[in-house]
C-alpha cells in the first residue's frame, strides 16, 4: 500500500487540521526558556521570556532533560558533542498546544565535579513552527544556552526567520534518508504511534535527520516530535520519533507499542511509494524537481 495518492491525502488532511486548530495569527512571538543548575536549588528555570505560561514552565521542567546522563549508559559526552550545535534536540507539545523545540548540551561540571546539562527551548504556536520550516535543525543558531539568571526577549517572527539556518535536501540521496522519510510518513499517517530508530554506532547522525526533514512538506514535519540522541528511550515524554544509539538497542527493544527500525537496514520493507521513488534519484536538480512536482 502507499501510492502517491496516500501522500497527497495525508498532506491535505494535515493542512486541514492545521487550519482548524489555529488559535494565533502569524504575528505571534516566539518565547524562550532555559533549564539549568542553580546553586542550592539544583536544576530549575533560570531564564525565560514574558510570554511563558506557568503550565508551560511546569511541563518543560519535567521534560527538559533526559532521566539519565549519556555517560551512565557508556556513551561518552564527546559523542553527544558531535551532534549539530554540540548537543541534541527534543521537540514536544506543551499543555498550551504550543511546540517546544529544545536543544540540550552538556555544559561542563558543577562545584562537585558532576557533569551538568543546559536545555534552551524556543516555544511557539504550531502554525508559526510550520511557517518557520518545521525543521528543528533550522533553529540551531538561536540557541545561546545562557547560564546566568536573566530575562530573555520574546522573538518576533521576522527576527527568528532571519536567524534560521538555511537548509536544503541532500545533494546525494542515501538509503538512510529514504528510511527516515518512510518512518516520518508512518508517524504522520497514524500507521505508527512511535518509532525508535537505532543508529549503526554510538555517534549522532544528525545530518541524515536534518536532510530527511527537507524531503517532506512542512505540515508533515510538524507532526514529528523528535528526540535526536536518546539516553533513555524507554521513558515516555511525548516523543514519537526517537533516535537510539547502538549501545541502547536492547533497551529500545523493550519499549511497548513502538516500531523498531535500523538506520543501516539494507532489507528495509517500505510502507510508502514516495521514499522508494526517492531512492532511485541521484541528481540534485532532478531530486529538487521531483520533490517540487511530487508534493504539489
Amino acid at each position: 500500500y502507499g501510492d502517491h495518492r496516500d501522500l497527497h491525502r495525508l498532506i491535505r488532511r494535515q493542512r486541514q487540521m492545521c487550519i482548524r486548530d489555529r488559535v494565533k495569527d502569524m504575528s505571534s512571538y516566539i518565547d524562550q526558556m532555559v533549564y539549568y543548575v542553580k546553586k542550592v536549588v539544583g536544576y530549575t528555570i533560570i531564564a525565560k521570556s514574558e510570554g511563558i505560561r506557568a503550565d508551560e514552565e511546569e511541563s518543560f521542567t519535567g521534560r527538559a532533560l533526559p532521566t539519565e546522563y549519556h555517560f551512565l549508559k557508556d556513551i561518552p559526552i564527546d559523542n553527544v558533542n558531535k551532534g549539530i550545535g554540540g548537543g541534541f534536540f527534543r521537540v514536544f507539545k506543551l499543555p498550551s498546544d504550543r511546540i517546544a523545540i529544545s536543544h540540550v548540551i552538556y555544559k561542563g561540571t558543577d562545584e562537585y565535579g558532576r557533569a551538568v546539562m543546559n536545555a534552551h527551548a524556543l516555544v511557539m504556536a504550531e502554525d508559526l513552527y510550520i511557517s518557520l520550516s518545521a525543521n528543528p535543525y533550522a533553529f540551531v543558531n538561536l540557541f545561546t544556552h545562557p547560564i546566568e539568571e536573566t530575562t530573555l526577549p520574546r522573538l518576533s517572527y521576522e527576527e527568528t526567520k532571519r536567524q534560521l539556518k538555511v537548509l536544503s535536501p541532500p545533494t546525494k540521496l542515501q538509503n538512510e534518508h529514504c528510511i527516515i522519510v518512510d518512518l516520518f510518513l508512518q508517524i504522520a499517517s497514524g500507521k505508527e504511534n512511535k518509532v525508535l530508530l537505532v543508529l549503526p554506532n554510538n555517534i549522532p547522525h544528525d545530518k541524515y535527520i536534518e536532510e530527511a526533514f527537507q524531503l517532506i512538506p512542512e505540515d508533515i514535519r510538524a507532526s514529528i516530535m523528535l528526540y535526536s540522541f536518546s539516553s533513555d528511550p524507554d521513558v515516555e515524554h511525548g516523543f514519537n520519533f526517537i533516535i537510539v544509539p547502538k549501545k541502547l538497542e536492547i533497551t529500545a527493544a523493550f519499549v511497548e507499542k513502538a516500531k523498531i527500525a535500523r538506520m543501516d537496514d539494507r532489507e528495509y520493507k517500505w510502507s510508502f511509494e514516495y521514499p522508494k521513488k526517492l531512492k532511485i534519484i541521484d541528481s540534485y536538480n532532478a531530486l529538487s524537481d521531483f520533490i517540487n512536482n511530487y508534493l504539489k
